[in-house]
């Protein structure tokens, strides 16, 4: 489930989607077991959402990092300017 979408399913109903409100435990109880298998569904998600987001911290590291190569190679080849023509000096006095 995009993260987006599960935001908005969170704000909406209270509760993460496959876990029940605290109405429905008040009213029908709580099975462990059910509960259990819940908890490490949800655990597979995380870590997998955890996975993910590193993957995508590793591109924005590696495209950072050729980034930096590209602009100090570029100004490594950059010449200095040199003036063609001279101006006056315009601190002598006239």
């Amino acid at each position: 489930m995009p993260i987006e979408t599960l935001a908005s399913y969170i704000k909406a109903e209270k509760h993460l989607p496959g876990i029940p409100s605290e109405k429905e435990v008040v009213e029908e109880g709580l099975s462990l077991a059910a509960m259990q298998v819940s908890m490490m569904q949800k655990i597979e998600e995380l870590t997998l959402y955890i996975i993910q987001l590193q993957k995508q911290i590793d591109d924005l590291n590696t495209k950072e990092v050729a980034t930096t190569e590209i602009t100090d190679d570029n100004e490594a080849s950059l010449q200095p300017i040199t003036p063609v023509i001279s101006l006056p000096n315009s601190s002598t006095s006239n």
